[in-house]
């Protein structure tokens, strides 16, 4: 790993020296009571990617029970499969005895599994990177499956027969695509092929599993790939069939790839995109667009998002539909759109489509330095009048009384009523009191 650099590096490296030492004081309890035992997969691939390390996954062959006696306070997160869980200095490690899995019916997880030796474990594991294990005293690396030379070729490889091992766990299609952006690794082609024979499975994994994973390849390196590899591996018509048939899919890609590139990222933003003018149909853009939000609302539910990913989405496309009329905004609109529930962001979307569309988003650019530079009453106007006070002057209760609200609004706004003085003319010139409805 890179010596660290600023403060923030310092933390992330002092998180690490500490989480790797607790791993290590856990390996030795376990090797001291005479148990072989590895640190294994994801973190042995990080480490010699240089990648930062957020946990540790310690493989042994220590059984549960003899684990439990090791370490009292040990949870049993999966102890049919071999799998504790054992917290020390704070930290969190799944401890899981070497095993080989049995068939697996439901497409999940195994019906049985034996507990054996590191050879057996390491044959079980989905890819090759995924496969290597260190010794945690000295270090030593065990390759049984040749992780190191994939790792080395930027290959992404399933251990053993690929169909076999996407036929046990369905999830697996979707982490090759994951694996595959997040390392830039170019799919094995014997891998990719079982990938496409089996792409209808993905169908059957659980929602939230499918959305953790797409959630997780769009906040990655590389979303457009992640879409693209989606797309020619056939599994886009099972997780999200709205997209085969919309409009515009170079667009969308070229939208994903400048996104990457954004210093700070958020979820809701990547969904906006991939879930961007996804109908075709309707009379004017106004309808289209609601269509296009109504089928990426349906989209969500579908993959059960939560609720603020669903409303931050849905903001999120209602501002970029309106900054993309922006010429056709008045100076109140304008503002309003800006002030909405993440306008900025929906700007800066806006902005990124029209460049993706090769059109020009010179002037909202602009305007945009002048929205940044406005003070906070600028889009927020003190309230010169309420509806009760309204009511008080004569006017009619009901949705009048909104009616005028937003205008007095939408003057102040435009600047054309600056303060309590001219309210009265306003009024009278735009909604005159009539003699019946004077008190």
């Amino acid at each position: 790993m890179q010596a660290p650099k600023t403060s923030a590096d310092v933390r992330v490296r002092d998180t690490e020296l500490a989480l790797l030492a607790a791993a290590r004081c856990v390996a030795a309890r376990l090797q001291q009571a005479g148990h072989e035992t590895y640190f294994a997969g994801g973190v042995v691939r990080d480490q010699l990617l240089g990648l930062p390390i957020k946990d540790v996954d310690i493989a042994t062959a220590a059984r549960p029970p003899e684990v439990l006696r090791l370490f009292p306070r040990a949870r049993k997160v999966g102890a049919a499969f071999g799998v504790m869980l054992v917290k020390l200095k704070g930290h969190f490690f799944e401890v899981a005895t070497f095993r080989s899995d049995g068939s697996y019916s439901d497409g999940r997880r195994p019906d049985s599994v034996e507990f054996g030796s590191l050879a057996e474990d390491a044959e079980r594991r989905d890819f090759s990177i995924n496969g290597l294990y260190r010794h945690p005293e000295t270090d030593a690396l065990v390759d049984r499956v040749g992780g190191m030379a994939d790792l080395e070729n930027l290959v992404l490889r399933a251990i053993g027969d690929p169909h076999q091992r996407f036929a046990e766990d369905h999830l697996r299609l979707l982490r090759a695509v994951r694996f595959a952006c997040r390392f830039g690794l170019d799919i094995d082609p014997e891998t990719a092929d079982a990938v496409r024979a089996l792409a209808a499975n993905v169908a059957g994994v659980a929602a939230e599993r499918v959305l953790a994973e797409l959630d997780r390849t769009w906040l990655g390196p590389d979303p457009r790939r992640g879409l693209l590899l989606c797309r020619v591996l056939g599994l886009l018509p099972h997780l999200i069939p709205e997209l085969c048939r919309a409009p515009d899919r170079e667009r969308r890609l070229a939208c994903l790839s400048a996104w990457a590139g954004w210093p700070e990222r958020e979820l809701a933003q990547g969904w906006a995109l991939v879930l961007a003018d996804l109908s075709e149909v309707g009379d004017g853009a106004l309808q289209r667009d609601a269509i296009s939000r109504a089928m990426a609302e349906r989209v969500l539910v579908r993959l059960r998002a939560s609720n603020r990913l669903r409303a931050d989405v849905g903001a999120l496309h209602a501002g970029m539909h309106a900054w993309r009329g922006f010429a056709e905004l008045s100076r109140a609109e304008r503002l309003r759109s800006y002030r909405r529930p993440l306008g900025p962001a929906s700007f800066e979307l806006a902005a990124l489509q029209a460049r993706a569309a090769e059109r020009s988003f010179a002037a909202q650019r602009v305007w945009r330095r002048t929205l940044e530079g406005l003070p906070r009453e600028a889009f927020w106007p003190a309230k010169l009048i309420d509806g009760k006070q309204l009511s008080a002057r004569g006017y009619a209760r009901g949705p009048q009384l909104a009616t005028i609200l937003e205008a007095i609004e939408t003057a102040q706004l435009e600047g054309s009523l600056d303060d309590a003085s001219q309210l009265d003319a306003f009024l009278a010139r735009n909604f005159p009191l009539t003699n019946e409805a004077e008190p």
